[in-house]
């Protein structure tokens, strides 16, 4: 079966949203489990709790990144505009500015 591009770019932001995660908070974003426990929460479309390092201003861009309906789930550009926005409110505007170039 191919995968097509949307579906590629979905998966994509996907991704991201795991990657923001880890990025604030240094752990996984499912800690502890195995493969099949993660494949299990996966399909229950569970998101993962609220890391406590990681800013409550990212958790909104986090959450749309990680929703489980890749028809609904936010677009490259509005990813990048607001993760912007978000470095701008936590007062890192020299991040912003890097990125919004």
């Amino acid at each position: 079966m191919a995968i097509d591009n949307y579906t590629a770019i979905s998966a994509d932001i996907w991704v991201l949203g795991c990657l923001i995660v880890e990025i604030f908070s240094a752990n996984e974003v499912w800690q502890g489990s195995n493969e099949s426990e993660m494949m299990r929460d996966l399909k229950k479309f569970y998101v993962p709790k609220i890391h406590k390092d990681i800013p409550k201003q990212m958790w909104g861009l986090i959450c749309e990144c990680l929703n489980p309906f890749k028809e609904t789930r936010i677009e490259a550009k509005e990813v990048l505009e607001k993760f912007v926005k978000v470095m701008l409110k936590m007062k890192i505007p020299e991040l912003a500015r890097e990125l919004g170039k």
